[in-house]
């Protein structure tokens, strides 16, 4: 038998020698404390499928043990230590159907086999114990998520979707279908000690995946179009009525282009049940429309599900860093930290044949470079380099940066610290290669708050080091306003046209006078507002430059840096004219727009407060 091995820890003393024979040039990463971004809130797996098998090896000692150091690799502070689960509220197949139209590992019973039964809690007894097992170890952030009705719900009479791909779900059954979840919900809360935070009804809706003549492995269900909001409205009215503190998290689609368009889509009464957005990110390049989407309807943001076949956990960690900066959600899940094979697991296991022997694969090293050191509680705060994520913990005064050398060379990289107010003079690298689990090896002493560190190919690196910031911070949404006219910058009748002149306003304050600013984290920063999602940009195309809308970049004329002036005043300068500042335009008249860029003369036409309005999340 082959065991989950534990973390090994490497000591090294001085300096790292990195294998390779050739290294890539060196850069240099900057880490700005000055923005605070999310709240961590964890990170996590979906107990489907892995649990439904290993929670019910319990017939001898051996399989018990696997059983455990499984679930001890996983969850404990000696493993990946996750604090999110998603536990699946199943179905259950047709008895009439092929067993083998279900694969093994994906047949979760339901609790409610049929319109006149009752309900069966004996069942589920595998997942449920894993969850259990998952609350003792920590766990402390519950979500449920259905992928099929019952069956005997469905319009194709099994739990593998439509015959065409489309809706499943009877008509006559949606209020039926969510009294079951809510059901559910409310026995785990009463007579098992688990109360979900969230309930999904739905997985990947939109996809067209769910089709039973072609989905002969798992549960799915399509709600498309107003389905989705019918689902959602009749759950969230059952979750208020049965007194749960459990609210809707949806809708679970595939990639953050369906995850944001169907977002859209949604009736607003089925937005004011939702607690949180959740998303999927195998594919898709919309992370920052979905980010907008969730800031202007004030709601959380998950990624609840991402899984690739890269054993080597490369793939993982590149799509982290990417969600984590685009996205900037508040909690992520890798799909199924155990799996059934070719790579996809952190750890494999054929689930199918109930096999005692397990391979960890290197994604398992890489993974827990975030999730073992990247603990809840910590802010993100930005960096320039889409190779690297930092997080600060306030409390123990400890910045934590994770990157990734996706190369085949080894990287030399320094780490430039210089806008924090102090820095620690040791410093920790602990590594993941392709030679070792966990390496650690102490960097050496700060030398003007920088440090290099040459990573090998392939690899992960956590940097810890202890660090404080006594400057101003910016976090959450503010109103830009002029210290001479009292004015806001705001939307030019909500406009969503790329080119549009902001306006300076004195109405009533709304979304279309709220900004956030994103830092680089080499000193500049960009202003997105809340309503549209587009940025401040200077237009150089025009005399007297006006302060226009557009998409996000990295251009000079997108850019900004920001000045503290005194008295609660900033200086806004464009990046592409530093000798430019954002000025209002009192005369109004005279063929110049409301805001726009002249030469610096310190003017209170000049000078701009920034209104605090709301977190960035609630």
């Amino acid at each position: 038998m082959k065991t989950v091995p534990k973390f090994t820890l490497m000591l090294l003393v001085g300096a790292l020698l990195v294998q390779g024979n050739e290294s890539r040039a060196q850069y240099t990463v900057q880490t700005d404390p000055g923005i605070r971004e999310q709240v961590w809130e964890g990170w996590g797996t979906s107990l489907a499928w892995w649990a439904n098998v290993v929670g019910g090896y319990n017939e001898t000692a051996l399989r018990r043990t696997v059983r455990d150091n499984l679930i001890q690799s996983i969850f404990s502070d000696t493993g990946l230590r996750l604090n999110v689960v998603r536990y699946n509220i199943g179905g259950g197949e047709n008895p009439s159907q092929p067993l083998s139209n279900i694969e093994y590992r994906a047949r979760v019973p339901g609790y409610l086999s049929g319109a006149n039964a009752a309900y069966d809690w004996t069942q589920d007894s595998n997942q449920r114990y894993v969850l259990q097992q998952a609350k003792a170890y920590g766990v402390n952030k519950f979500e449920a998520f259905s992928n099929s009705p019952p069956y005997w719900m469905t319009i194709s009479g099994t739990v593998r979707g439509a015959t065409d791909g489309g809706n499943n779900l009877q008509t006559t059954y949606y209020a039926t279908f969510a009294k079951y979840l809510t059901d559910v919900v409310y026995q785990f809360k009463t007579q098992w000690g688990i109360t979900f935070d969230t309930l999904a009804p739905m997985n990947e809706p939109s996809s067209g995946y769910w089709n039973s003549k072609t989905n002969f492995k798992q549960e799915g269900c399509g709600f498309l179009g107003a389905k989705q909001s019918d689902i959602i409205e009749l759950l969230g009215a059952k979750l208020k009525n049965a007194n749960l503190a459990t609210l809707v998290s949806a809708a679970d689609e595939t990639n953050t282009d369906q995850a944001y368009k169907g977002w859209d889509a949604l009736r607003s009464t089925a937005k004011n049940y939702i607690q949180r957005l959740n998303s999927h990110t195998y594919s898709g390049g919309s992370e920052h429309w979905l980010n907008a989407r969730a800031s202007n309807d004030r709601k959380r943001l998950w990624v609840s599900e991402y899984g690739d076949g890269d054993a080597t956990g490369i793939t993982l960690a590149q799509r982290i860093i990417k969600d984590l900066k685009l996205i900037k959600p508040t909690a992520w899940c890798y799909w199924q930290a155990i799996d059934n094979g070719g790579g996809w697991g952190c750890i494999d296991l054929d689930l199918n044949n109930r096999a005692t022997s397990a391979t960890t694969n290197r994604k398992y090293y890489l993974f827990g470079q975030f999730t073992r050191y990247i603990r809840p509680g910590m802010v993100f705060v930005p960096n320039n380099d889409s190779n690297s994520v930092s997080a600060f913990d306030a409390n123990a005064n400890r910045l934590v940066i994770v990157t990734v050398n996706p190369s085949a060379q080894s990287q030399a990289v320094t780490h430039d610290l210089s806008f924090w107010t102090s820095v620690g003079s040791a410093v920790t690298a602990i590594t993941s290669d392709q030679a070792n689990r966990y390496w650690q090896n102490n960097v050496g002493n700060t030398l003007n708050k920088k440090f290099t560190y040459t990573m090998p190919p392939k690899s992960v690196t956590t940097f810890q080091v202890n660090a404080t910031y006594t400057g101003t911070q910016i976090s959450g949404w503010y109103r830009i306003r002029n210290v001479s006219s009292q004015q806001a910058v705001a939307l030019s009748g909500f406009s969503s046209v790329w080119g549009q002149p902001y306006v300076l306003s004195n109405a009533a304050n709304g979304y279309d006078q709220q900004f956030r600013v994103e830092g680089t984290g080499d000193g500049r920063y960009k202003l997105c507002n809340r309503a549209n999602g587009l940025y401040y940009a200077a237009d150089y195309n025009k005399t007297n430059p006006p302060l226009i809308q557009w998409e996000d970049g990295t251009d000079g004329w997108r850019n900004w840096y920001l000045t503290e002036l005194g008295g609660g005043a900033w200086r806004f300068t464009n990046v592409q004219n530093t000798n430019l500042g954002l000025t209002d335009n009192l005369h109004k008249k005279n063929g110049i727009q409301d805001a726009y860029l002249s030469s610096w003369q310190n003017y209170n036409t000049q000078r701009w407060w920034f209104d605090y309005q709301d977190t960035l999340y609630p």
